[in-house]
């Protein structure tokens, strides 16, 4: 899987008013959860990209807006609405089968 560098709210805005599924994670630098689930998602096979947002750049506002109350979140976008969201789990984190089936609902098999 392919994985962008760490992205600020702008970068964020310009993802989702783009056509098409996008796959954003939440994260914050600080946070090791988000450090670790973002190694992993490289060993993900998918042809999607995955956006890393810093929720904290470049004033915190997107934890509101967003309602962000854990980071790593994933949240998946299709032209600009969510359709799927997986917040982290407290002390655990995200994974990998949460990316999964995140993408799942990115590309649906028909």
């Amino acid at each position: 899987m392919n994985i962008s560098d760490w992205q600020d709210k702008s970068d964020f805005q310009k993802i989702i008013a783009a056509p098409g599924p996008h796959l954003v994670v939440f994260a914050a630098r600080w946070c090791g959860f988000c450090t670790r689930f973002i190694a992993q998602a490289k060993s993900v096979e998918s042809s999607l990209l995955l956006s890393v947002i810093d929720a904290d750049e470049p004033d915190e506002s997107l934890w509101d807006e967003h309602s962000i109350r854990i980071v790593p979140t994933l949240v998946v976008f299709s032209d600009g609405q969510i359709i799927f969201r997986r917040d982290g789990r407290s002390g655990a984190g995200l994974r990998t089968e949460d990316l999964k089936e995140g993408i799942e609902k990115a590309v649906p098999r028909s």
